[in-house]
Parts: structure tokens; sequence; C-alpha cells
């Protein structure tokens, strides 16, 4: 994630104090067990605020980005 998004978009990122909208979380992604095990990459999801968000602006986002596919959440 580039620029200052992750400062706005995730859990606890934002600088100076304000709070973040919390809509992802970072996560590691692991390989190995135990002593051998180490960090492979980190990847972004969303949290249940993200989702909600969503839900909510879905129509609003389809007439700002009509030509972007919106797939259904689980």
């Amino acid at each position: 994630m580039w620029g200052r998004s992750k400062f706005y978009l995730g859990t606890g990122y934002r600088s100076r104090g304000g709070s973040s909208r919390g809509l992802i979380d970072e996560f590691a992604v692991t390989e190995g067990e135990g002593e051998e095990a180490f960090v492979r990459e980190y990847r972004w999801r969303l949290t249940d605020a993200g989702r909600q968000h969503i839900t909510q602006y879905r129509d609003a986002y389809r007439g700002m980005y009509p030509n972007v596919p919106i797939v259904e959440l689980a």
C-alpha cells in the first residue's frame, strides 16, 4: 500500500494522534513452524468496519467508478 492511504484507512496507523478509519488491517503471512517460522509477506484485509463502509456506499462508488467491477462480499 502506497503513500498515506494506510494511515487513513488502516487500523492504528494514523499519525499525529488522530484516529484512523479502521477499514483495513495488515497481517503477516508466515511460513514454517517454531523457530524456523518467518514472515513471508504482509497483506491487507477488510475489517468489519470496512465491510460496512462498502455496503453503505456501494451505490455511490458505482456512480463514481462505473468501469470498475464490484464483487459481492461474502
